[in-house]
């Protein structure tokens, strides 16, 4: 690996303000003849291709991107050195760019080019050892529930795995941007790198707010453009459920912190006034349920609560508790979806017969023509008939009687309830064979 690449961060290039800048943080739509797309071009044309080339390159992302930057990050944040940190979170941004320049730029045009073909599969290989690498990574830094320093080191080692992972993944399954639409030439394997992604997500460490595509949905369907069809499967809607809390959860964070420094639009939105079962640390991942409530809560706001003694001192050392931001209207709001998501409330028990087991309507709330159908498979369960779902949507928007509509509408009882809840879980519990 020649030595531009190595210490590619130094290059430095202007802007469009012609002001001083690393060559790093424009290189995508840069086509100038010193830009950092030209020099690879360049490079992989007076390169032999081989395995080794990847292999450094490979081994430089691991050892020297990824391990010397998280040493710096563990050293830096553990002696409390505040000029070191600011200046610390620069270097990280450009080695989020550096990750994406090498897998993205370098490797991506490896994998357009004839001359590598026969490398292609180890390309792969390599891009799959540098994720797996971030996994090692993390598991040395867990959280800490007990140990302020040790969870405080492990968020910030966090979002820095997160960030050059997220950078790598793109850069893998990217739509072709930085390669003017021309195709690759060799099928990314799913196999092998969904696996690992699908650890990753497990950890939260595909994207700091999985926002740059989506939760982890929104992730399978952008591989779904640049790679062939793949299975879906039980670890994909587990994951998909985290994902879309995490990424609520912290988007409603954001919004609050946004609106309290800049005081910008009409108000805040919704979202910063709703209740979330993630910890309420930005990169904490651990969600509450009614089996393991947080252990603590404030009881003014609501909305703040954390998952161990760890997570409330860093909220306070950094300021994260803006208890006073929720108004007391909001924050009894905030109390009840809490209530109801713990079971805190109580209601009283509904026979399976007397309500439907789709959209929980209850018989009780029905006028005398409403009808539940009984499931003909197992008899357990009943489903509000269509019939009655369609009178009750001209009424509100036409504001007719039912029995007026009823005449005009002529409609058979049909089971959509039914077929929406046998597709999404009833199937798998119903006795019909």
């Amino acid at each position: 690996m020649e030595d531009w690449i190595r210490n590619v961060e130094d290059l430095m290039g202007t802007d469009y303000d012609d002001e001083p800048c690393p060559l790093l943080e424009e290189f995508e739509g840069d086509t100038s003849p010193h830009s950092l797309r030209t020099r690879t071009d360049a490079f992989l044309k007076r390169t032999d291709a081989s395995d080794e080339v990847i292999h450094e390159i490979r081994d430089h992302l691991i050892n020297d991107v990824l391990g010397k930057t998280v040493e710096k990050i563990f050293d830096t944040w553990r002696n409390g050195e505040v000029r070191a940190q600011r200046a610390l979170t620069e270097e990280q941004q450009l080695m989020n760019r550096k990750t994406y320049f090498n897998v993205g730029c370098i490797f991506g045009k490896m994998l357009r080019s004839p001359k590598w073909r026969v490398h292609h599969e180890e390309i792969f290989n390599a891009s799959n050892a540098f994720l797996l690498a971030i996994i090692t990574v993390a598991k040395k830094y867990p959280h800490k529930p007990k140990n302020f320093v040790g969870t405080l080191l492990h968020f910030k080692v966090k979002h820095f795995l997160c960030e050059i992972s997220m950078w790598a993944w793109y850069g893998i399954f990217q739509e072709d941007e930085i390669h003017e639409k021309e195709p690759a030439l060799a099928a990314i394997p799913t196999e092998l790198l969904l696996p690992t992604m699908r650890r990753l997500g497990m950890m939260d460490l595909l994207d700091p707010d999985w926002n740059l595509v989506g939760a982890w949905d929104g992730i399978l369907d952008h591989i779904a453009q640049v790679a062939d069809g793949f299975p879906r499967v039980t670890a994909d809607k587990i994951l998909s459920e985290n994902s879309i809390m995490w990424s609520k959860a912290r988007n409603s964070i954001f919004c609050r912190r946004c609106h309290r420094i800049t005081l910008f639009g009409r108000g805040p939105p919704p979202q910063s006034f709703k209740y979330f079962s993630k910890c309420s640390v930005d990169m904490c991942c651990n969600i509450e349920t009614a089996k393991k409530p947080h252990k603590h809560r404030c009881t003014k706001c609501y909305y703040f609560h954390f998952c161990s003694d760890a997570c409330k001192e860093y909220a306070d050392m950094f300021d994260l508790h803006d208890c006073d931001f929720t108004p007391p209207e909001k924050a009894a709001s905030i109390k009840k979806e809490m209530e109801a998501y713990l079971g805190q409330t109580k209601t009283k028990k509904v026979s399976k017969h007397e309500i439907c087991n789709f959209c929980r309507l209850k018989r009780a709330d029905m006028p005398p023509d409403g009808t539940l159908l009984q499931c003909t498979g197992c008899e357990r369960v009943a489903y509000v008939s269509s019939y009655f779902i369609c009178l009750c949507l001209v009424n509100v928007y036409y504001r007719v009687h039912t029995d007026v509509v009823s005449l005009l509408l002529n409609l058979k009882c049909s089971k959509d309830c039914q077929l929406w809840d046998w597709s999404a879980d009833h199937k798998s519990q119903c006795g019909k064979k």
